[in-house]
């Protein structure tokens, strides 16, 4: 039961990490790109306008609400397995084409977007799984969803202090980077 429960563990902080990273480095590129537009404007001080905050909203909350729907659907419906490999390669992929398409604006928000529908998705289905008796057994399923509930919390801290603290192409690739162990730990992952 511990590899099984090192590789869910692994999955569960990347999503953790992806999805609650992705709530900093939205608004972070969007200053970077508005500071681009406005010669001679610090990046730090620039702001994001009122359009801007639209769209960011669309993208963190719109497709955070159907990406919990659809993962719904998926656990009932899907082997959870192949949902968490099939989300894991598009994280990977995702993140790689953020990183090629940062400076365009409206190919950063649909790729936001994905990752943020992803993230809610997978993370609803790692919620499930956490809490199921069935996949840790009665006698561990307190440790175990502890322990990666503990583990998800470190990742947010992580992924907030990185965008913080490293550049946008940085933390996007620190992404991808997390994304391939992820995609490797879900594909080493046996059915739960």
């Amino acid at each position: 039961i511990l590899p099984q429960f090192l590789k869910i563990l692994v999955i569960s902080a990347v999503t953790e990490y992806q999805g609650m990273g992705l709530s900093v480095l939205l608004p972070n590129m969007l200053r970077a790109y508005n500071g681009q537009l406005i010669p001679g404007t610090d990046t730090c001080n620039s702001r994001m306008f009122g359009d801007q905050f639209l769209v960011y909203s669309v993208v963190m909350g719109g497709t955070n609400l159907l990406g919990k729907a659809v993962g719904y659907y998926l656990y009932k419906t899907m082997a959870t397995g192949h949902v968490i490999r099939v989300c894991s390669a598009l994280f990977t992929l995702s993140y790689t084409l953020l990183l090629y398409f940062k400076d365009t604006l409206i190919v950063v928000d649909v790729i936001a977007g994905l990752i943020r529908f992803l993230y809610s998705l997978n993370a609803l289905i790692m919620m499930l799984v956490t809490y199921d008796p069935d996949v840790f057994g009665k006698a561990t399923l307190l440790l175990a969803s502890s322990l990666l509930i503990g583990s998800e919390n470190l990742a947010t801290v992580v992924s907030i202090v990185c965008d913080e603290a490293f550049s946008n192409a940085t933390v996007i690739g620190i992404c991808v980077a997390v994304s391939v162990a992820q995609l490797v730990a879900a594909t080493l992952l046996k059915e739960v």
